[in-house]
């Protein structure tokens, strides 16, 4: 019986590490798959900030360009204001000379 009963300690022993060296390697599996995934969201995450970031660029993009559009048109309205101003200063300038005229004209 002692011979059996070493024999059966040697056996669960043998059961225990392999038991405890299976659990290991399911672990090591596990925390891989683990790391995989993670790497996997942190890619797509990543991807997903990408297309964020570049939505918002060509975003800029378009309000630069409505922005210069604006400016463009804002400067030509400035241009067409000034040109009639100088046409109105010219026609001040005439009926002032007329006014100056008939002035010396009712005088004399």
């Amino acid at each position: 019986m002692g011979a059996e009963n070493t024999i059966l300690t040697l056996v669960l022993v043998i059961v225990i590490a392999a038991a405890r060296a299976k659990w290991q390697t399911a672990m090591i599996q596990n925390n891989a798959n683990a790391t995989s995934s993670l790497s996997c969201r942190s890619g797509k995450d990543i991807d997903c900030r990408r297309g964020e970031a570049e939505l918002k660029v060509e975003e800029a993009a378009l309000q630069e360009r409505s922005v210069s559009s604006d400016m463009r048109e804002f400067a030509h309205e400035l241009t067409v204001m000034e040109e009639r101003l100088v046409e109105l200063r010219a026609e001040e300038d005439e009926l002032e000379e007329r006014r100056l005229k008939n002035e010396g004209l009712d005088e004399a």
